[in-house]
């Protein structure tokens, strides 16, 4: 093996160093400019009323120094109801739709209609196919 002198490995060491260095300020920069985005993203959120913290905002203890990732905007759902329901069909349903809301949609049950035998404070997933059962 061949024999490394002073001047190498403390040139090595020095390269290792900066490497280090330029890795963890790209990586820091990195996670500020998403850290920036998400912070300015629930800022707006808290402006409009649509954040639901219940404190007075900027004047919490620790909130400047937190970070806070912001949650991508609701979707919707898409739902099949099915059954016995006045207008059956494919609905869309705002994100934290229930059951209910979904047999509402499609004009109500029928008179034959069993929404005993369904459960309808669920909440409805996108995708789903709600069937409301006829009583025999």
């Amino acid at each position: 093996m061949p024999e490394i002198s002073r001047s190498q490995l403390a040139t090595y060491a020095v390269f290792a160093l900066v490497v280090v260095v330029l890795a963890v300020r790209f990586m820091g920069h990195q996670q500020a400019s998403a850290g920036g985005a998400a912070l300015a993203a629930s800022g707006s959120e808290r402006g409009s009323g649509a954040g639901g913290s219940s404190g007075s905002g900027a004047g919490e203890p620790g909130e400047a120094d937190s970070v806070r990732i912001a949650r991508p905007p609701a979707a919707s759902s898409v739902v099949h109801v099915a059954g016995a329901v006045r207008r059956p069909g494919v609905y869309r349903l705002p994100a934290g739709a229930r059951v209910q809301d979904a047999v509402r949609r499609a004009g109500g049950a029928r008179g034959n209609s069993d929404v005993n035998a369904i459960n309808l404070a669920a909440k409805v997933v996108d995708g789903q196919q709600v069937v409301v059962p006829s009583r025999c």
